[in-house]
């Protein structure tokens, strides 16, 4: 009963008002005064002993210095994201899916609203990537007793009981040898506790689970960064890129390990002066005039556009016969980049131009390697092109990570090698360890899109403020 429903049973309604205004004006003359404003250090503190809190995996008992803040603070975007975050924690302490939900479309807001103020970090757009606007979650397993165990790791790991959370995962595992997520969550425990060899090995479990989702080459990568084993880091990091290259999630380890050695990661950028349209059966090719009279090889282009014009004729029926509408697919489109270098090549030996195209230079380097399609897959993808991914993937793992490797990570290995602990001799922190999503759900596909360079050059500095992990 509240304070004034319990005066009033005691007294009428009208006493029962004057002596509540009269309780209220003695509380205010006697509290009042030991009230005062708080000052921004003061509130600089609070924001302090939250963000210690969420450091140590705490987000339960940061969650309620988080909310006072943001009422103090309804603009800070830093907040915004914590009290997102904690709720995210506090929805897997419930048994109850509808409440779970609730609690996770509330936190999906709280996201929203700092990415509205300004938070661009790739964490919140991960996190935002992977809950539904009905906050719905999926099951670990279908089958109970798993389903069971699984949750009750996740809310033991959410209040920091860590051995807790381990025997948990470990039953999961007993019950169900090929639990992904219980291998997965037994090493990210082990990283909590600092126990590197042993979290490395659960990692290894994961990946032999399922060697194509890329959470465990991350968190193992992870790992290996903060024990400055930083060759083997971007090894790891890289295989996450392979696993799944059109997930965000999978580049987010490279990048912010670059990032932490002051590198900007690019993709080569080869791109056709000449256009080709299709409208119906009609193919029309547009040729650069330009390109006709530079003396770099240019003029080699037109044998691109040309053999994809084939594409767009019988040919893709013919070699795709299952496929009932036509689609812009890998071979196509390395075929193609394949005529071009080709046409290049013999330009170049009968000495038709004096320097060549970088780009051109680029490709035929990627003709000599075998690395045409790696590329086409990783940095020039479409639609069409991304179904033809698994496919390649099952027989070229090796290629498309050294295309990886040496087009896109290369600076940063030249960087560790002249500063192997970073720019300023700083150990790689563990606050650069992303956000786990999967933690709270197995993390839906995210749609494939394109990972062009702007992708890779993006900014995810502000998740370097966040300790927490990301599936």
């Amino acid at each position: 009963m509240r304070r004034r429903e319990f005066l009033s049973s005691l007294v009428p309604h009208a006493d029962a008002r004057i002596v509540a205004a009269l309780i209220c004006s003695l509380l205010v003359i006697f509290i009042a005064p030991a009230v005062r404003a708080q000052t921004p250090d003061d509130i600089q503190k609070q924001l302090k002993d939250a963000l210690d809190l969420h450091a140590r995996g705490q987000d339960l008992d940061a969650l309620p210095l988080f909310q006072h803040l943001d009422e103090i603070k309804p603009n800070d975007p830093v907040v915004k994201a914590h009290v997102g975050l904690a709720l995210i924690a506090l929805s897997v302490t419930k048994t109850d899916p509808q409440e779970r939900a609730q609690i996770r479309v509330r936190a999906r807001k709280y996201l929203l609203d700092a990415q509205g103020l300004g938070d661009k970090s790739n964490l919140v757009r991960v996190l935002l990537d992977n809950i539904p606007e009905d906050g719905g979650i999926d099951p670990f397993s279908s089958n109970k007793d798993v389903e069971s165990t699984m949750r009750e790791g996740e809310t033991a790991f959410a209040k920091s009981d860590l051995d807790g959370a381990l025997e948990a995962y470990q039953r999961a595992l007993i019950l169900d040898p090929n639990q992904y997520e219980a291998a997965l969550f037994s090493g990210d425990v082990l990283f909590r506790k600092k126990q590197v060899d042993e979290a490395g090995f659960w990692f290894a479990r994961a990946i032999s689970i399922n060697p194509n989702t890329e959470t465990a080459y991350r968190y193992w990568g992870d790992t290996l960064a903060q024990s400055q084993k930083n060759a083997d880091a971007i090894e790891k990091y890289i295989d996450a890129i392979v696993a799944e290259p059109y997930r965000r999630q999978s580049w987010v380890g490279l990048i912010q390990f670059a990032q932490h050695f002051q590198v900007t990661l690019t993709q080569p950028h080869i791109v056709s002066p000449d256009t080709l349209k299709s409208e119906g059966n009609k193919t029309t090719i547009t040729i650069d005039p330009s390109a006709l009279n530079k003396d770099d090889g240019s003029s080699g282009w037109m044998a691109y556009e040309m053999s994809r014009a084939l594409w767009h004729g019988d040919k893709f029926k013919k070699e795709f016969p299952g496929e009932k509408e036509y689609r812009h697919t890998l071979k196509e489109e390395a075929e193609a980049l394949d005529s071009a270098a080709t046409v290049v090549t013999e330009l170049e030996k009968d000495h038709k131009f004096t320097k060549l195209d970088p780009a051109l230079a680029t490709l035929l380097k990627l003709k000599q390697e075998g690395l045409i399609e790696a590329y086409v897959l990783i940095t020039a993808p479409d639609d069409g092109i991304v179904k033809d991914y698994e496919a390649y993937r099952a027989g070229h793992r090796q290629l498309i990570h050294r295309y990886i490797d040496e087009y896109i990570a290369a600076p940063l290995r030249y960087k560790i090698v002249r500063h192997p602990h970073g720019e300023r001799g700083q150990q790689f922190p563990s606050h650069l360890r992303a956000y786990r999503v999967a933690q709270f759900t197995e993390a839906a596909k995210i749609r494939p899109r394109l990972l062009r360079i702007i992708e890779i050059r993006r900014n995810a500095h502000q998740a370097a403020h966040f300790q927490m992990r990301q599936a």
